[in-house]
């Protein structure tokens, strides 16, 4: 299964993602994509969405999970999408590279530099870009290159460059 995380708002162009799916659904008859956040009213709107390009029956929509099922969830994709307009930090993309999933992410916000070379960014809005990039995806060097860049975002590294800021304040 392919993945994607995040309350179900517009802003999150989980469409992408759907269409993205669409793309490759005639290809992996038994790929699947899961959505996995909180629902709003943009939910039926996916939903509307999956069911015209015929893949409603493999698209799931499932509410935000804890921590430990996450990690799970993250761990047994085949790949995450990240295909939001507006993201702060990309903690996602971190916790999904740290369980061992590839990321495919857009190339805006703080993805270029929160994933570096160690997932695959395509142009925002872009489902054909997507699709392709999944059809090429090297998992196991995606993996081992994730998890590497994963460990460079830990609570310790954050002390560590925030210590000498706020020492430097506090003079």
């Amino acid at each position: 299964y392919l993945l994607t995380v995040g309350n179900k708002r517009v802003h999150k162009r989980f469409d992408t993602a759907i269409r993205a799916f669409a793309k490759l659904a005639a290809e992996r008859p038994t790929l699947q994509l899961v959505m996995i956040g909180n629902r709003d009213a943009h939910a039926a709107e996916l939903r509307r969405l999956a069911e015209s390009l015929g893949v409603a029956a493999r698209v799931h929509d499932v509410a935000a999970l804890g921590d430990v099922a996450l990690h799970r969830a993250y761990a047994g994709a085949e790949a995450l999408l990240v295909t939001s307009r507006d993201e702060g930090f990309g903690l996602i993309a971190i916790e999904a590279m740290a369980a061992g999933c590839p990321v495919v992410a857009v190339d805006r916000g703080p993805f270029p530099e929160v994933i570096g070379d160690a997932g695959v960014l395509v142009p925002y809005d872009d489902p054909a870009a997507m699709a392709d990039a999944l059809r090429q995806l090297d998992r196991p060097a995606l993996i081992a290159r994730g998890r590497a860049r994963a460990a460079r975002y830990t609570w310790d590294a954050a002390a560590d460059l925030l210590a000498p800021i706020l020492r430097a304040a506090a003079r």
